[in-house]
């Protein structure tokens, strides 16, 4: 049986990209430890199911030496856990295949470009831009109380984003991969500039309490023509200028310091953020952020405060079950669907191409994907 020579440093850079536990490795290849020492080497059959398991592409376990995979776009994690992780770098590969795509339909199409992209700068306050951009959303603070909870209202702001132009995707997985779960603590979001395909990702697999602020914050990164990584976590606050800006637009947005500002003092921080929660729509999370800040809570206090918040949140749900066809469209981003589906139906895009960007298998599949977006094959 044809043994491959494979470096060890190699072995051990892809099951370090990969971020799979090595248990779990070592139960699959039981030899790994021997191939790594280099007291043994893998066959072709066990180095591409390693290759398969690791997420690396084959042909860069013959590399001499271990590649760089330098971030596509700017990163502006305050706290960079090392190197990117395969998982981070194929989602973020995956959506820029997806805004090229978009660009290219936006520009045969001949859509005109989204005119607020790039449209404010570091100087602007952050209060006036979120003025702006809660008008341009039409989700004014006063409209909120139509929506029955915070979950409601950050499912709307979602979808009014997508009919503003940004193509938006909330996932916790690689594509629809659920053994591919994405580490909120490498990112939290990441946003893509481009005035005809902008688009915006949020890490599905944070707190959906959460999901507000990091859909706030990747939209300022828009307006300010900023694309880039982030791991915004409400429970600290930043320093960098880009973010804390965009920090800063996202509160604004969310609770405006107005509405902040009527928050009883009387009432203590927990129930003042409470009852935020209750007229703005808006998260414990958020909430107790907003009154910490207006408040000027020292850090301890804010800790306790925000720990407690968490403690509140109802828990999550099981996963599994639920309807698969909204889920995907979640990941897949209802806009960018449409478009496939659409340039699909009239013929500009082939089935096979449009089956490869929706991440879909079959005509079946794609017919009920294009019946819950009201499109008929």
């Amino acid at each position: 049986m044809m043994r491959v020579p494979v470096k060890p440093e190699l072995l051990r850079w892809a099951c370090e990209r990969s971020r799979v536990p090595q248990p779990r490795l070592h139960h699959r290849f039981p030899k790994l430890p021997a191939w790594v020492r280099g007291d043994d080497q893998p066959t072709v059959k066990q180095l591409e199911a390693f290759a398969n398991a690791t997420h690396v592409p084959f042909g860069y376990l013959f590399l001499p030496e271990a590649p760089e995979e330098p971030l596509p776009l700017a990163d502006f994690r305050e706290r960079q856990p090392g190197p990117p992780s395969g998982d981070l770098l194929d989602t973020i590969y995956a959506a820029q295949r997806r805004q090229d795509w978009s660009r290219e339909y936006a520009t045969t199409e001949r859509l005109e470009p989204v005119a607020w992209i790039g449209s404010e700068t570091l100087q602007s306050p952050p209060a006036a831009a979120a003025t702006r951009l809660r008008a341009l959303l039409d989700f004014e603070a006063e409209g909120r109380a139509q929506y029955p909870t915070w979950q409601a209202a950050t499912k709307a702001l979602a979808d009014r984003m997508q009919h503003i132009g940004v193509l938006l995707s909330v996932n916790g997985v690689v594509g629809a991969n659920t053994q591919r779960k994405l580490a909120p603590g490498e990112f939290r979001g990441f946003s893509l500039v481009d005035e005809r395909a902008p688009l915006v990702f949020v890490n599905g697999a944070d707190q959906p309490a959460a999901h507000a602020f990091t859909l706030c914050h990747e939209l300022a990164h828009l307006a300010l023509g900023q694309a880039g990584l982030s791991n915004e976590d409400l429970g600290e606050f930043r320093h960098g200028r880009v973010e804390a800006w965009c920090d800063a637009v996202a509160s604004e947005f969310l609770a405006p310091s107005d509405q902040v500002a009527t928050a009883r003092d009387d009432l203590g921080v927990e129930r003042a953020a409470r009852e935020l929660t209750r007229v703005l729509r808006v998260s414990p999370l958020i909430a107790v952020r907003r009154v910490a800040e207006r408040s000027a809570l020292p850090p301890a206090t804010f800790d306790r405060c925000y720990r407690r918040a968490v403690e509140s949140l109802p828990a999550p749900k099981p996963s599994g079950g639920g309807d698969y066809y909204a889920l995907a469209l979640r990941r897949i981003g209802r806009r960018f669907a449409r478009d496939v589906i659409a340039s699909a139906l009239e013929g500009n895009t082939t089935y096979h191409e449009a089956f490869r960007l929706l991440g879909v298998r079959n005509s079946a599949t794609f017919a009920k994907l294009s019946s819950h977006l009201g499109l008929a094959p």
